[in-house]
This record gives C-alpha cells, sequence and structure tokens, in this order.
C-alpha cells in the first residue's frame, strides 16, 4: 500500500481522475482474500484462541492494505504531459507528445478514445481510454490544447 501511495504522490500535476466502473471493481481478489480471514477471525473468536485471532487480524490488515492499493492503482490520471490508464501495470502510459492521431466513439455509459502514436522501437500502437460522460468536455479541452495544437505534419506525395 506505500508503494502505490507514493506511487501515486509522484505523479504531479494531476488534471483529471477517474477510477472504474464500480466502487468495488478490481478488488474481488482481496475481498476473497479478507473474507476468508474474517472466517478465521470469527472462528478463532468462537474457539476462544487468542493466537489465531490476533494472525487473522493481521491478515485481515493485510487485506485491506492490498484493497486500498488495488483501488488507488486501478485510476486513470491524466495530467498535462501524460495519460496514466493502470498505474500498477506495464505499458499503461502515453505521453501526449507521442500521439499522432486520436479518434472518438461511444461505448455505454463512456466515450472511448483511440490514441494512435509511435512508441519508442518506432513501432505504431494504439492506446484505448474510456472517458466517462462527467469528464468528456474537460477531457476534450485537454485533448484539443495537447494534441490538436501541435504542427500539422506533411502530406506525403504519391507518385504514379
Amino acid at each position: 500500500m506505500a508503494g502505490a501511495v507514493m506511487s501515486r504522490m509522484r505523479v504531479q500535476p494531476v488534471r483529471m481522475i477517474w477510477y472504474r466502473r464500480g466502487v468495488f471493481s478490481g478488488v474481488r481478489w482481496p475481498g476473497l482474500f479478507m473474507a476468508i480471514f474474517l472466517g478465521a477471525v470469527i472462528y478463532a473468536g468462537i474457539v476462544d484462541s487468542s493466537f489465531y485471532l490476533f494472525l487473522g487480524l493481521g491478515y485481515l490488515a493485510g487485506g485491506v492494505c492490498w484493497c486500498v492499493a488495488m483501488r488507488l492503482s486501478a485510476a486513470t490520471i491524466v495530467t498535462d504531459f501524460v495519460i496514466i490508464r493502470n498505474m500498477s501495470s506495464c505499458g499503461n502510459v502515453l505521453c501526449w507528445n507521442q500521439v499522432v492521431d486520436f479518434f472518438v466513439r461511444e461505448k455505454g455509459a463512456a466515450l472511448q478514445y483511440t490514441f494512435l502514436y509511435v512508441d519508442d522501437e518506432g513501432c505504431h500502437a494504439r492506446f484505448d481510454v474510456e472517458v466517462p460522460h462527467t469528464y468528456n468536455r474537460i477531457f476534450n479541452r485537454m485533448v484539443s490544447r495537447s494534441i490538436e495544437k501541435k504542427v500539422p505534419y506533411m502530406p506525403e506525395q504519391a507518385y504514379g
């Protein structure tokens, strides 16, 4: 949890942040872990075993820390320089200056922005971000400020 909090604090200045669909999305495994050890704590309380009670409470505290870390890292963060889709896995960071083109389409209760970019090796790739409708106007303003104001690239001439 401390690592997730420190990673989150390093990202500055945050302009927008939103979480995945539900409050409990992404916390399924920590929730299952805590449910198992909650059962162990209840059993230790019934049997009156203080050692297993404290051991179970320690594991429950660890499950809470795991749950908080998963929730913190599952956010989509937008800054002036990057979009971070999920801090817990690699390849989920896109710098605004890498973007070559983008398009938008409706996807349920959100808009899906697809950014086409060139990575460090020079390969073309895509980066999808689902933006909730409540953040659409602000995110669109960020896109227009960061991408559409770039120097237009020269069209290639086709011979033939």
